[in-house]
Formats: C-alpha cells, sequence, structure tokens
C-alpha cells in the first residue's frame, strides 16, 4: 500500500492521459473490460489499471486481477478457489492490518456483495500513511476461477463527493470478465 511509491509512474504520464469511455483490457495483462464514466481518465501504467475524475492523490479507482497463487507482501493467509467471498475480504484485511505503511486502519463494514454479475464482497475502511494523508475506501473484490478481481474507490475525505459514488456504482455494473 505504498501510495507515493507505486502512484510515482502514473503521475509521470497524467499529462497524456485522454477520457474514454469503454475500456477493454490487454487479455494478456487483465482479463476484463469495464466502462469509464464521463469526467474520469485512465492513467496509463503497466503495474496498475486505475482511472481518476482529476488527481489521484484525491481520488481514484483501482483495478486489479490477482492470482489466487500469488503470495500477499504482509500476511501468511491465503486465497484459494472457491472461497466463500466473506473469508476471501477477511485476508484483504489481514494483508491491511499487517502492512506497517497502513495506519490508523478502521473497517466500517463487510459484507457480502455483487460486482456486475459475480457474487463477492464489499469492504468500506478509512485508514491513514505516514506521509500525512488520510482516504475513506470501498473495496469490492470476488473470485473467479485462479483469480481475484477487485476494484476499489479510494478518496480523500474530503474529496468524497455524490457523483463520485454515482461513478463508482457504474463501473461496479459494468465490470466483466472476459473468458
Amino acid at each position: 500500500m505504498k501510495r507515493i511509491i507505486w502512484l510515482m509512474p502514473v503521475l509521470l504520464v497524467w499529462a497524456c492521459a485522454t477520457a474514454q469511455v469503454a475500456i477493454e483490457c490487454d487479455p494478456e495483462k487483465r482479463n476484463f473490460s469495464v466502462e469509464i464514466p464521463q469526467g474520469w481518465k485512465q492513467l496509463s501504467s503497466s503495474e496498475v489499471f486505475l482511472i481518476t475524475r482529476e488527481d489521484p492523490y484525491s481520488q481514484y479507482i483501482l483495478f486489479r486481477q490477482r492470482h489466487i497463487d500469488e503470495h500477499f507482501t504482509h500476511t501468511t493467509k491465503r486465497l484459494y478457489k472457491n472461497m466463500p467471498p466473506l473469508e476471501a475480504a477477511n485476508v484483504i484485511i489481514d494483508e491491511m492490518k499487517s502492512d506497517p505503511s497502513v495506519l490508523n486502519l478502521h473497517v466500517v463494514q463487510t459484507a457480502a456483495a455483487v460486482v456486475g454479475s459475480y457474487p463477492g464482497f464489499k469492504i468500506v475502511f478509512d485508514y491513514g500513511i505516514k506521509e500525512g494523508y488520510s482516504f475513506s475506501t470501498i473495496y469490492y473484490g470476488f473470485l473467479q476461477g485462479d483469480w481475484l478481481y477487485s476494484i476499489r474507490y479510494n478518496a480523500s475525505p474530503d474529496a468524497v463527493g455524490e457523483q463520485d459514488a454515482e461513478d463508482f456504482q457504474k463501473v461496479l455494473k459494468s465490470f466483466r470478465c472476459k473468458g
């Protein structure tokens, strides 16, 4: 969760980002498609698939496709095929709790949820980082085959807006795995 480190390559290409309506992700890297709301921009990066309305330090939506065999950095807990959604959510929470760069983690809600048409989970939490920033996050995830797909809306507390919440719900509904 080292925001500053992984956002640096993203910020370098910020000026090159252009608004798009629908994104078909490179199937060799990411096996999903999603519709990007008007006014949001995809930031070009080989490391992450991220969209933002204005500034990734204010708010962003981050998409991730993670193989279930990929080890987490800060927890020994693992994902496995056909794992119940709330058990998978607990693995994600344990990873965050064990990450020394995550400060004052407060999990507000953990619940079963639907992403696109896939049964999954939702985690709502607040946290800070050593650099002094605070964030509120809504994290949705689900297991499909050998993959964990996650979509998270992350925003500084003063950047959370009604339009962003509506846009995030549209993104969730449009999310589809390919193949």
